[in-house]
């Protein structure tokens, strides 16, 4: 019989789990039916121009590009003062689709911190 310590972690890391199929389940819909209109929109961002090669790389290409695109939200000012992209493509872009983009890489840092936790509590064997 598991005690309530195994059974919490075995909900944790079942839960995890399924969070995080779930996350990659809508990474690749916005990297294959929105990656078109995120890369329509930035049409003048170098930072962008230079990486999309990786569209014919595969499924993970378009996840790094993709990627690369929320960060262009997620850390505008850096960019900018870098040079690396326009500010014109950063003010015309949809506001909705830019907040999904920086949402859905946002979730990505709490579940790969909860499985490294739970991946040390295993190893560690206090469970």
């Amino acid at each position: 019989m598991l005690s309530l310590a195994e059974k919490v972690y075995m909900v944790a890391a079942l839960f995890t789990l399924g969070s995080a199929l779930i996350w990659m389940g809508f990474l690749f819909y916005y990297c294959y039916r929105k990656l078109d209109v995120v890369l329509g929109f930035l049409e003048n961002c170098i930072e962008i121009e230079a990486h999309k090669f990786l569209i014919e790389v595969g499924p993970w290409g378009r996840v790094y590009l993709l990627g690369r695109a929320a960060g262009l939200f997620i850390m505008p000012g850096f960019y900018l003062r870098r040079g690396t992209v326009d500010a014109g493509d950063l003010e015309k872009f949809p506001p909705r689709l830019k907040k999904q983009l920086v949402l859905l890489y946002g979730f990505s840092f709490p579940l790969t911190f909860i499985m490294l936790v739970l991946g040390l509590i295993a190893q560690l064997d206090l469970v």
